[in-house]
């Protein structure tokens, strides 16, 4: 299985990144593989939705112009330790996007990808307010076209390696890293907020995870600004 390639939120994180060892961590440049949060485009542009259904995770652009809260109907982990795991959240059908043949040229929706790759232990982990200890990678579908958005934050779990394991977020920026030639990014810099609970399904995660870097390998990245 390929592998996605990292993100580095470090003005995200404020240039503080908190290392672990572990299996979804490589040595320092690449512990950040970034997941994701969500917006909708259309055609080439965005449009932003607030979903009427309970979301775990809402996204709202720095300019307070735009709040989106996607209708995340799958979330799933996997953990190879008890300080790091791999979650994906989506709105997207999980048959189509496992099915790694579709194109999945006609559907809009978005998958978040969060690794978390240390967990805070009370005493024992020195935190600040500009540090991360999981990064975010947000992936837009509309259509044809994608939008990647990367970043980091605070995600603080509880029962990690059970069964269903639940985490919040806080602190977390998100910025455009990547897209493809029709998409428009409508949100700008944003912030992620909020909890929810995942499934542990060591399968699904793994499929998922084939599916984010074929995604990740039809954008081109967007230079930092």
């Amino acid at each position: 299985m390929g592998v996605a390639k990292p993100f580095m939120p470090s003005a995200a994180c404020g240039g503080t990144l908190m290392s672990m060892t572990g299996r979804y961590t490589k040595p320092a440049l690449t512990i950040f593989m970034l997941s994701s949060l969500v917006l909708l485009a259309s055609c080439g542009d965005w449009r932003l939705f607030t979903s009427r259904e309970t979301s775990p995770l809402r996204i709202t652009s720095d300019t307070g112009s735009a709040d989106f809260a996607p209708a995340l109907r799958t979330i799933v982990y996997r953990s190879a330790d008890s300080s790091s795991a791999e979650i994906y959240l989506t709105d997207l059908p999980l048959q189509r996007l496992t099915d790694l043949d579709d194109t999945l040229g006609d559907v809009s929706g978005t998958i978040i990808h969060i690794v978390i790759f240390l967990q805070p232990r009370a005493g024992r982990t020195p935190i600040d307010n500009t540090a991360c200890n999981a990064s975010i990678r947000q992936i837009i579908l509309s259509g044809p076209e994608r939008g990647v958005f990367g970043g980091g934050g605070f995600v603080v779990p509880s029962g990690l390696g059970e069964a269903t394991m639940s985490a919040s977020v806080s602190g977390a920026t998100l910025r455009l890293t990547g897209k493809t030639a029709g998409f428009v990014d409508a949100l700008g810099p944003s912030r992620v907020a909020g909890s929810f609970t995942a499934v542990n399904d060591q399968e699904q995660t793994r499929l998922l995870a084939q599916r984010l870097v074929q995604i990740l390998a039809s954008v081109k990245d967007v230079p930092t600004k």
